[in-house]
């Protein structure tokens, strides 16, 4: 009894589409299951430079005035943070500029505690999205959306991995964030 969640669609690669309005707030969610006998990294801004975060996510498209500096590294309050370069086509390669993108990016999610997820099931309780909500072994990185790092009108296409307690590197994974402008009148 409520409003029916609306069917999901795809791009012409298979990706799902989450579309949005321009200037609002939005919740993205990465949620990640390690391999059997391992966990599921969790560092988001490693101590040193050169190392690269575990979760690993880039954007096609520069987010908000795509600044290179990593912001979180800067010594400034969020509220004072820059945007995030794009990286197309995705690449995970070496180079410090990649490293620091993916730094800029994923330092700016939260990574839940394990038992207590950013998303909520059908009846308002918190609970995981993956089939088995009770898996304990699920990681979820969360990050709200803002002006700050604000996603461009159009198509963004996200790229994600995140590594394991052991270092390696899970699959990717793409969605396509595509912003529009709101009827006027709605």
């Amino acid at each position: 009894m409520g409003t029916p969640s609306p069917t999901p669609a795809y791009d012409d690669q298979a990706r799902q589409i989450f579309v949005r309005t321009e200037d609002t707030s939005y919740l993205i969610v990465v949620e990640a299951r390690p391999r059997p006998g391992t966990l599921v990294g969790t560092k988001v801004l490693p101590n040193m430079t050169t190392d690269r975060p575990d979760l690993q996510i880039e954007s096609s498209q520069p987010l908000f005035d795509g600044d290179p500096a990593v912001d979180c590294r800067s010594g400034l309050p969020s509220s004072q943070w820059r945007g995030i370069p794009g990286i197309d086509p995705p690449d995970f390669g070496a180079g410090q500029s990649i490293t620091d993108t993916l730094t800029d990016f994923a330092c700016r999610f939260s990574v839940q505690p394990l038992g207590s997820p950013c998303t909520l099931n059908a009846f308002g309780s918190s609970s995981l999205l993956s089939n088995d909500p009770s898996d304990p072994t699920v990681r979820q990185f969360c990050h709200t959306v803002s002006p700050i790092d604000k996603f461009p009108r159009g198509d963004t296409v996200l790229t994600v991995q995140v590594r394991d307690s052991t270092q390696s590197i899970g699959p990717t994974a793409q969605i396509v964030v595509r912003i529009v402008t709101p009827t006027p009148g709605f």
